[in-house]
């Protein structure tokens, strides 16, 4: 697997477990309310003022998720680093962005659509990508008639100030087909406008 197939693994494996299905061997810590930023060596982000979320431990990242509604709906925010080619143009930053997260593992997944548009409306130099995936895995929908359901995602891929790397930071919601929900953009806008560079280790 590439580095961000392993990253898109683990989200799995968090959605797994927040549906009840896996346990994983990192350590989960409640998220505190009210919301105080995390602090990484290269960014930093306020979790989501809300109830019910949860921190799964890793060093290299941040990944939080809490369950929604529905049984099996989940909401997942992270975010982490990943080494950007040198002397990029514009162009070639967009591509990077788009093919950043590539679905090559599970079998279960189909990316149904993406799209993806430059956004710096932070001052930051970043790309957004939409995209939305069939996600058809009967280890987590099992109690439904069709266990088909879909994830919504909207990540950020940001040149972090330093040049030599960049910050993805991503709001995603796995939820039924029909079960989507209208406040979804909102959410992910919050988190990114959360989200911080830091330069230099704390």
């Amino acid at each position: 697997m590439t580095n961000w197939s392993h990253k898109w693994y683990f989200l799995l494996v968090l959605l797994l477990a927040l549906a009840g299905c896996y346990s994983p061997r990192s350590n989960v810590t409640q998220v505190l309310s009210p919301s105080q930023p995390i602090v990484k060596d290269s960014f930093s982000l306020l979790p989501l003022n809300e109830s019910g979320w949860v921190s799964f431990g890793q060093n290299d990242g941040l990944w939080l998720g809490t369950r929604g509604s529905e049984e099996n709906e989940t909401r997942v925010v992270t975010a982490f680093v990943r080494p950007m080619p040198a002397n990029m143009t514009d162009d070639g930053f967009f591509t990077f962005a788009k093919s950043v997260k590539k679905v090559d593992g599970p079998g279960w997944l189909k990316v149904l659509k993406q799209e993806a548009w430059k956004d710096n409306s932070t001052g930051k130099d970043c790309v957004k990508v939409h995209t939305t995936l069939r996600d058809s895995n009967p280890r987590v929908a099992v109690k439904k008639p069709d266990p088909t359901m879909i994830i919504d995602s909207l990540y950020w891929v940001c040149k972090h100030s330093d040049g030599k790397k960049a910050v993805i930071v991503e709001y995603s919601h796995r939820f039924y087909p029909e079960g989507e929900d209208a406040g979804f953009a909102k959410k992910a806008e919050t988190v990114f406008q959360g989200f911080e560079f830091v330069t230099g280790k704390r």
